[in-house]
């Protein structure tokens, strides 16, 4: 099912561990809500970046964040996070772009090692702190 012009479902809740663990990668009313939400911002750093965004985590289960060493209070088990990779376009680049962008999101993070940008969303915009991180 499309949330969006670029974005499926199947894209938000896949994920190589859960298979590889058989563990039920399934949202909830509301995570699924938090889905749809976060596909939205997405297309508008899609569009602004003028790439594809390849992704590579997005809704995490309970039991998948845990397995994967995902922080408790990760906001990928709400569905309102998503790390990514832009497609044909260098990862500081993009990352500086959404930096500098004006755009709003709770967290932006370069994995630069792993090779992956990390956004995370709040559902109201007033209570995102822009917080910029390198790890």
């Amino acid at each position: 099912m499309k949330l969006t012009k670029h974005f499926s479902e199947r894209e938000s809740v896949f994920s190589n561990k859960a298979i590889e663990l058989k563990i039920k990668n399934i949202p909830n009313t509301e995570q699924r809500e938090n889905i749809f939400y976060t596909a939205n911002r997405l297309e508008a750093i899609r569009l602004f970046l003028g790439v594809a965004l390849k992704i590579d985590s997005w809704f995490r289960s309970y039991l998948l964040n845990i397995a994967v060493g995902g922080v408790p209070t990760s906001y990928h088990a709400k569905g309102l996070a998503v790390d990514f990779v832009p497609v044909g376009m260098k990862l500081e680049e993009a990352f500086d772009l959404i930096k500098n962008s004006g755009l709003s999101f709770d967290q932006l993070i370069l994995y630069k090692k792993k090779g992956f940008i990390h956004i995370g969303f709040r559902k109201k915009y007033s209570d995102e702190r822009n917080q910029i991180l390198y790890k």
